[in-house]
């Protein structure tokens, strides 16, 4: 006879399962939207610190250029025709030492920073991006001293503006 063989166990076919349970899918979706709504967010405000860098970054350009562009034309000019000794205005115009430059003025008209070298084309010295406003020069010149004056005036892009103040000095 042969030798009978015992189980130790019934094997029962019901329980041996495979897969998750809908709780088990619940949970780990649950876990999953977290995970992703938390990296959505976090990518979000990368994207908007970026663009807010881009922006300043676009103004801080644009302002600087302009300052340096004026500053260098009253240094190097003989004298400042407008504004008179003593008044502002939204024009600048100075004397320069050479035929071609002479005069240099500097005026807003549409929200651009224009520049005139003499009898040349006026060209804006500020990007279309930008909008300047509240353009001011003072003419901070005084007797017997070399003449000064004093810059103003605010870039804006969007939502987003920044005033820039400077003085120059003829040398």
């Amino acid at each position: 006879m042969p030798p009978s063989f015992k189980c130790l166990a019934p094997i029962d076919m019901n329980k041996h399962t495979t897969g998750f349970t809908l709780i088990e899918l619940i949970v780990y979706i649950a876990i999953a939207s977290i995970l992703i709504l938390t990296a959505a967010g976090f990518i979000q405000s990368i994207l908007q610190i970026q663009r807010t860098q881009k922006i300043a970054s676009l103004l801080e350009a644009n302002g600087n250029n302009a300052m340096r562009r004026i500053t260098q034309a009253v240094r190097n000019a003989d004298s400042i025709t407008l504004p008179t000794t003593g008044t502002s205005g939204t024009t600048l115009t100075v004397a320069t030492y050479s035929g071609p430059t002479n005069p240099t003025s500097y005026t807003l008209s549409g929200g651009q920073l224009r520049e005139q070298l003499g009898a040349g084309s006026v060209t804006p010295i500020t990007s279309t991006e930008v909008t300047v406003s509240a353009l001011s020069f003072y003419n901070l010149s005084r007797a017997a001293t070399p003449g000064a004056v004093r810059i103003q005036y605010t870039v804006t892009y969007g939502t987003q503006s920044k005033t820039f103040y400077g003085t120059a000095t003829l040398r």
